[in-house]
C-alpha cells in the first residue's frame, strides 16, 4: 500500500471526521427516539417529497409522525440546554 491510499484511508477512518454540528446530534437524537413505524412514515414522505410526488393531504398517520418528529426535535434540543430547536438553528446560522 501506498503512503496516498494509506492517507485516504486516514482520512476516512473517524478520528478524522469533523464532529457533528449541533443540529446533527439533536436530529441524530430525535431520530434515535422514534419507532420504526414512525421512521417509515417519514421515509415515506421524505421520498415522495423529494421526487415531487407530493400532491395529496398527508393522512392521518402520517400527520401524526410529523409531530412525533417536531416533538422529538424540541426534546431533543431541549437535552442541549436550548429553550427549542428554533434556536439551535439560530445558533448555528450565526456560527457560519
Amino acid at each position: 500500500m501506498n503512503v496516498r491510499q494509506r492517507l485516504q484511508m486516514l482520512e476516512r477512518s473517524p478520528q478524522f471526521q469533523p464532529a457533528p454540528s449541533l443540529l446533527e446530534q439533536i436530529k441524530r437524537l430525535a431520530l434515535q427516539s422514534l419507532s420504526t413505524q414512525d421512521l417509515d412514515l417519514l421515509r415515506v414522505i421524505s421520498e415522495e417529497h423529494a421526487s415531487k410526488k407530493r400532491s395529496r393531504e398527508l393522512l392521518e398517520t402520517e400527520a401524526a409522525a410529523c409531530a412525533t418528529w417536531e416533538a422529538a426535535l424540541e426534546a431533543g434540543a431541549r437535552s442541549f440546554g436550548l429553550r427549542s430547536f428554533a434556536e439551535a438553528e439560530r445558533t448555528t446560522r450565526r456560527k457560519r
